[in-house]
């Protein structure tokens, strides 16, 4: 990553989470601290401020927030497990720490840490499944997020059980009703979430034929290869000609639980973001 392109060394990333808020500081692509802490229901705003000013008050700083996000404009438009909605998040950020702040979606972040620095390198697509409160999805292509017309990814959403269990969106049935952190509290066997984890996984890559599926997030620090097994058995079930197509290697990520922080810490050099300074 070229310091050319910010004009510092030291990059912040921030990944604001259903319940928690994780940061990594980054010099020269390499996580040298990291930090976690619970996310406050309201006045999580002023958590990641001062998250910020204490650990890096000169870094550049990327954002990383669980919901729809304009990237372009940093403006937090809807999120199912944060209560405050339709913020100028980067321009509010930006105005109280006296400094540009980019910000787009967590799992985009995510995509954008593991297929330039983590388990995607040397894959052209690379696919991302972050599973944790609820289940996020980036796709990069050679390197670059895809965000579609601005907000693609939201495959925690797609319906899996038609007037199924209530999500958090709003809807029934969806796919993070059947697996994730929240679903694994309540007791669901490791087994059975493997299953819905395949299903799902067998869906995007029947929709989107990646070279690599990365899975992270905090159910897979907590069951790791346990669950990925099982995934992949059902994946082998569950996809459409699956004995006439290739292989699609499905991995564990290579930050876990960090990699929406770190991906956040690379936003500002990445080449999608104009200067809109």
């Amino acid at each position: 990553m070229s310091n050319s392109r910010s004009g510092s060394s030291t990059f912040i990333g921030v990944d604001v989470g259903g319940t928690q808020i994780k940061a990594v500081r980054l010099e020269e692509e390499t996580v040298i601290e990291e930090w976690r802490m619970g996310r406050q229901p309201e006045g999580w705003i002023e958590q990641v401020v001062d998250l910020v000013r204490n650990v890096g008050s000169s870094a550049t700083v990327g954002v990383g927030v669980a919901g729809l996000v304009d990237h372009v404009s940093g403006r937090l438009i809807w999120a199912p497990h944060i209560a405050d909605t339709d913020i100028e998040l980067g321009l509010e950020l930006g105005r109280r720490l006296g400094r540009r702040v980019w910000v787009d979606n967590d799992a985009n972040c995510a995509v954008l840490a593991e297929s330039r620095l983590g388990a995607g390198i040397g894959f052209d697509t690379v696919l991302v499944v972050m599973f944790g409160t609820g289940i996020g999805m980036g796709l990069a292509v050679k390197g670059e997020v895809f965000h579609g017309r601005g907000l693609a990814g939201e495959a925690g959403h797609m319906t899996m059980v038609p007037d199924g269990d209530p999500c958090p969106c709003g809807k029934r049935g969806c796919w993070e009703t059947v697996v994730s952190g929240w679903r694994l509290d309540q007791g669901l066997p490791i087994m059975a979430a493997g299953t819905w984890m395949g299903r799902g996984i067998a869906n995007l890559i029947a929709i989107l034929d990646p070279d690599i599926v990365v899975v992270g997030g905090g159910v897979i620090d907590a069951s790791g290869e346990e669950i990925l097994a099982a995934a992949r058995s059902e994946i082998g079930y569950a996809l459409a000609g699956a004995d006439h197509r290739e292989s699609t290697p499905v991995v564990a990520g290579r930050f876990g639980i960090w990699a929406g922080a770190v991906g956040a810490a690379l936003l500002p050099g990445a080449k999608r973001f104009a200067d809109l300074s």
